[in-house]
């Protein structure tokens, strides 16, 4: 079988990073597709000029991080990539764009226009399975209603993803797609293949605290107003035993509330406080829905036995790609935990971002991380 390459340059420089990526992947077969994610701090029309000067007949697809993971693990202000071998991914994609003006209509015409293309590549290579993954502006809000939309139509084709980022700064964020970096635009990838594969998603959070009822919210602006009848930052701070004056991003993140559906519990993080005490959250929100605050178990152990459980399905895993909330990376800087869990993702061939939210299946997702593993054997024999 072929190699799936991994990649990582530091170089602040936007052509030597991309000039480093064509380096390590020099002795790699030809590409289906080469998949990257970059800091935002890069001037990034000229790493666009230099992807579609050094890699001119590849199919190449990015986005914006918030911090990226590759074969060093952890880094900051980085570009990282995969190649995927054209002998074993058949890989076509798209890009939705204006997503300020997205209708499930829309949604709904680009996916059953983008399947016919990877059938008809499935036709001569033979490879049988399926996945999906998308990555989308990550201030566009439009998360929830495009995942649900995409997975709906996909059927059996399960997808995941992650939200393009930009470090924090909530200003712009980039997917890339056919030589552009695009605000306000969603790609999607579907990809088929032979190489055995499982998709995954963990967190570390639990819900443990007394019921918290939304109230009163913003739904547009995914704003809660009040929690159980009173300001909602009030009733927050009360639960986790601090004032209102003492909530902060690392508060946020250390804390975030839960909610539950099916039986499963999600993560609902909270974004920041506005001055008349409301809270905004990386997710959708609406009026009479459950909260509870979290509790958390160690990341670091509960991301290893996440990827124990891989590798008793898969054997030695060969890839793994990761949309790893950026909540989860403060609260890691925060416990001291970088170390560890940088070593756990380089032990798994881990490449992916720090997102501004996840998604799984239908579902858009907080303080998580979703990704797909790969083994190194054939999922057909």
């Amino acid at each position: 079988m072929s190699e799936i390459l991994r990649a990582q340059s530091h170089s602040p420089d936007a052509q030597t990073a991309v000039t480093e990526l064509k380096e390590q992947f020099r002795n790699g077969s030809p590409a289906s597709l080469i998949l990257f994610f970059c800091s935002c701090s890069y001037d990034l029309q000229q790493l666009a000029e230099s992807f579609n000067t050094l890699f001119p007949d590849i199919q190449v697809v990015g986005c914006t991080a918030a911090g990226e993971i590759g074969p060093e693990g952890y880094l900051e202000h980085s570009l990282t990539a995969v190649l995927f071998p054209k002998d074993e991914f058949d890989v076509v994609s798209g890009s939705l764009n204006q997503l300020s003006d997205f209708s499930e209509t829309k949604g709904t015409q680009f996916v059953q226009n983008l399947v016919p293309q990877l059938t008809s590549l499935a036709q001569d290579s033979h490879n049988r399975y399926s996945f999906a993954m998308q990555l989308i502006d990550g201030l566009s809000k439009k998360e929830e209603l495009i995942s649900h939309c995409f997975q709906k139509v996909l059927g059996r084709i399960p997808l995941f993803g992650g939200s393009a980022a930009d470090n924090l700064q909530f200003a712009h964020t980039y997917t890339f797609h056919r030589g552009k970096f695009l605000e306000n635009s969603c790609v999607l990838i579907l990809f088929n293949t032979n190489r055995q594969f499982r998709l995954f998603k963990t967190q570390h959070f639990s819900g443990t605290s007394d019921p918290l009822v939304v109230t009163a919210a913003d739904i547009v602006n995914r704003t809660i107003i009040e929690l159980n009848g009173l300001p909602a930052a009030h009733v927050y701070a009360q639960q986790i035993g601090c004032s209102v004056e003492q909530l902060n991003a690392q508060v946020f993140a250390a804390s975030p509330v839960v909610i539950k559906m099916n039986g499963n519990e999600y993560v609902r993080s909270i974004q920041k406080m506005h001055a008349d005490g409301s809270l905004q959250l990386y997710c959708a929100i609406d009026e009479g829905v459950v909260l509870r605050v979290a509790n958390s178990v160690n990341l670091t152990t509960d991301l290893d036995q996440q990827f124990e459980k891989l590798q008793t399905a898969l054997g030695d895993i060969s890839l793994t790609l990761v949309c790893d909330c950026i909540l989860r990376r403060t609260d890691i800087v925060k416990t001291q935990q970088l170390p560890a869990v940088s070593d756990v993702f380089v032990r798994n061939q881990a490449s992916g971002f720090s997102s501004f939210g996840e998604q799984f299946g239908g579902l858009h997702l907080n303080q998580t991380c979703t990704g797909i593993a790969f083994g190194h054997g054939d999922a057909s024999s």
